[in-house]
């Protein structure tokens, strides 16, 4: 638990408390490790025999890569391969193994190989079997027995997408490599009924209700019996076996949807050009700045040739009512006349519908016909 104190201006003491679970984690996960390819100059291979000492034994090859630093289930693997390989080459007196084992081992791995064989001195096969301890206790973390154990009974369920059998294949194998932790014996390993009670938690609830309604202890089975007993459910329940949609994944969903209406709030921008997660917004797009400049531009031009036609259309009018008050107003002077319609404007400013006729009679031709 923490306590955090905040002071105010006015001394006010604010007392908050917060406290965080401690998080479990595995030293030898439930996903396997992906087998990694053997590049050369990174492994050796051995002939080894079946039957050794025996030259007319037929032969096989181990390769072995050699270790350097890793996880402490590739660590564990390559145990297991010195093992047979030390086996296949009838090497069994302590300078052999110690040969044998520096031949595999590299970088961090060698110094602290090296650094416990100097403390032991004599190159025995007991004392080959404490320097091996020691190399385990180096690639291993603190407690790994205690914390993988933990693991097991509180964090470890089948994920969806594995199979009944490949989840208990996985657990049962994990349970055989705890005899091989640092300060393990034969004894470390969880034994049936523990392991039995740990794979029926790591069920569906769905599978352990139906369990409970058929009366099926898993205790009072074996596992291959918990197995079949599972697969019979697991065959019976698509909803296990066939892994649900990833809304968050579909770009029908509905989430989605709102994420894309919601993009400024949600810290990421989108732009209407360039698509979601892009960096900018369509505000801050420089493309379609760009591109509206361009129209501001076309639309200027457009306008201004919009002006110019009815300058042209004004200008002939001009001229052609000259030539009819000319022909009407004989006598008359139309220089005034004419000036007031070149002042006219052709678009009306007033109310719309409202547009004055050029060649309506003026009032003095009115005033004419009256007298």
């Amino acid at each position: 638990m923490r306590v955090t104190t905040n002071n105010n201006n006015n001394s006010n003491k604010k007392v908050r408390f917060s406290s965080s679970r401690r998080q479990i984690s595995a030293v030898i996960p439930l996903k396997r490790p992906e087998a990694k390819p053997l590049v050369k100059g990174d492994y050796v291979v051995l002939k080894c025999r079946t039957i050794p000492g025996d030259a007319s034994s037929q032969t096989y090859d181990l390769p072995i890569p050699y270790f350097r630093t890793g996880t402490p289930e590739e660590y564990l693997k390559w145990r297991n391969n010195v093992k047979k390989g030390m086996a296949g080459y009838g090497a069994t007196t302590g300078p052999q193994k110690y040969s044998f084992t520096r031949r595999l081992l590299e970088g961090d791995a060698l110094a602290a190989f090296e650094l416990k064989a100097t403390e032991l001195a004599t190159e025995t096969a007991p004392h080959y079997n404490e320097v091996m301890e020691a190399l385990t206790k180096h690639v291993f973390p603190n407690k790994a027995l205690q914390k993988q154990k933990r693991y097991m009974r509180r964090v470890l369920r089948k994920p969806r997408e594995l199979s009944t059998r490949d989840f208990v294949s996985r657990v049962c194998e994990i349970n055989n490599l705890l005899t091989q932790f640092p300060g393990a014996t034969n004894e470390s390993k969880l034994p049936d009924d523990e392991l039995l009670d740990l794979l029926e938690f790591g069920m569906p609830n769905s599978w352990q209700r139906s369990m409970t309604l058929q009366d099926f202890d898993p205790v009072d089975h074996s596992i291959q019996e918990f197995v079949s007993f599972c697969e019979r459910l697991e065959a019976t329940d698509p909803e296990e076996v066939i892994p649900k949609r990833d809304q968050n994944n579909d770009p029908n969903s509905s989430n989605n949807k709102k994420r894309k209406n919601n993009s400024g709030s949600s810290g990421s921008k989108s732009c209407l050009l360039h698509g979601e997660d892009c960096g900018h917004s369509s505000h801050e797009c420089r493309t379609l700045k760009a591109q509206a400049a361009k129209l501001k531009e076309k639309y200027k031009d457009s306008s201004s040739s919009t002006k110019q036609a009815t300058a042209m259309f004004q200008e002939a009018m001009v001229a052609m009512m000259g030539k009819h008050l000319k022909k009407a107003k004989k006598g008359k002077s139309v220089d005034k006349e004419l000036k007031e319609f070149e002042n006219m404007n052709v678009e009306s400013e007033g109310d719309e519908g409202e547009v004055e006729n050029p060649f309506a009679p003026s009032e003095d031709e009115s005033d004419d016909s009256a007298e």
